[in-house]
């Protein structure tokens, strides 16, 4: 994938964001909370054209936490991560519609209403970033689960299997 090479390309390319899960590690579990609560406080945090702003802090973070999911290192702790900033910013990302745009009525819990039915237009390309970069996030981390759930299903069946030879 071009977008995961950076100048030098090769390995360091598909790790440039490991400097992110490396100083999360370094801080307390309130430190890192605050850390992913400052990238979003809400739909109002979004600029009017949908890029930079919230939307563009979202994407990043979503971007590190697809690394880290398919590099599988430290899956304890990304998984944290990730279920962190699900829960901080789930609604945010469920509020943005196929098209882009933030559903401004109350995301999920609001019953999905459109305050400003007339804006909905050509989609932003970091908004719909987001959104693509959080479906594959999912895929990865159902990948990354299923794999983890295997090999302890092996080392139980192993386990089973020399405990009948004792």
């Amino acid at each position: 994938e071009a977008d995961d090479e950076d100048e030098e390309g090769g390995l360091a390319g598909r790790q440039r964001y490991s400097a992110v899960t490396a100083y999360l590690a370094t801080l307390g579990p309130s430190a890192v909370d605050v850390e992913l609560s400052a990238l979003c406080h809400g739909p109002h945090d979004f600029d009017d054209d949908g890029e930079g702003g919230a939307a563009e802090l979202l994407l990043l973070a979503a971007r590190w936490l697809l690394e880290s999911t398919r590099s599988r290192t430290s899956y304890e702790a990304v998984g944290a991560y990730l279920h962190r900033y699900l829960h901080l910013h789930g609604d945010v990302i469920a509020g943005i519609d196929d098209g882009g745009d933030y559903n401004r009525g109350e995301g999920i819990r609001g019953g999905g209403k459109r305050k400003d039915a007339t804006k909905k237009g050509r989609p932003s390309a970091t908004r719909a970033a987001l959104l693509e970069t959080v479906a594959e996030l999912r895929a990865a981390q159902r990948e990354a689960s299923g794999g983890l759930r295997d090999r302890m299903q092996n080392a139980l069946c192993l386990l089973r299997h020399f405990s009948r030879m004792v």
